[in-house]
């Protein structure tokens, strides 16, 4: 096996967790796969839009929590995207397991962003989802991601909080309006 390797730098100061995630996908159906680098410490997931020539060497563009919310902890733990169906199509899930939520402390949330028809998510007004009974350190959003349904022709949002040992799943078309998974 014959390759040169190129090494692609995080801009500005490295953090511990940099490429702490990775994911792939083709998130524009450009046929070149996408690169998402998870940063928990940074609370960032950096994405690199694949071209035919491969990865840019700087990221095309930063997902970050949003503004309005300073609770968000370990931003970029987990990312997948999701078919969730319905109304909502494609989603892209972000998952910050040390997020506060109602003043406890790591209860993790996933955030959702919506995928235009351009093949972007929607920055501007994610989805927070988070546990509708809140615990102490239970850390939702380890993993987040989609698992296939056949019998619904969409994606299920299966969100993990490892420390308490429970799934949660979330059926049905996801309702915008709706902000927490049963």
């Amino acid at each position: 096996y014959d390759c040169s390797a190129r090494f692609i730098a995080k801009q500005g100061a490295p953090s511990e967790t940099h490429g702490f995630t990775l994911f792939t996908t083709d998130l524009d159906d450009d046929g070149n796969d996408d690169l998402f680098v998870g940063d928990p410490e940074s609370n960032e997931v950096a994405v690199y839009m694949g071209t035919g020539d491969g990865l840019p060497n700087e990221a095309s563009f930063f997902i970050a929590p949003p503004l309005t919310d300073d609770n968000v902890g370990e931003f970029g733990y987990s990312v997948d995207v999701a078919n969730l169906g319905g109304g909502f199509g494609r989603a892209l899930a972000v998952g910050a397991p040390g997020t506060r939520v109602d003043r406890k402390n790591e209860v993790g949330s996933v955030y959702l962003y919506r995928i235009n028809d351009m093949g972007m998510p929607d920055l501007e007004s994610p989805i927070e989802i988070h546990d509708l009974d809140p615990r102490v350190g239970s850390r939702h959003g380890l993993w987040a991601g989609g698992i296939r349904n056949n019998a619904r022709d969409r994606d299920e949002l299966v969100v993990m909080g490892a420390t308490e040992g429970r799934v949660h799943l979330m059926v049905d078309d996801l309702d915008p309006d709706r902000k927490s998974v049963v």
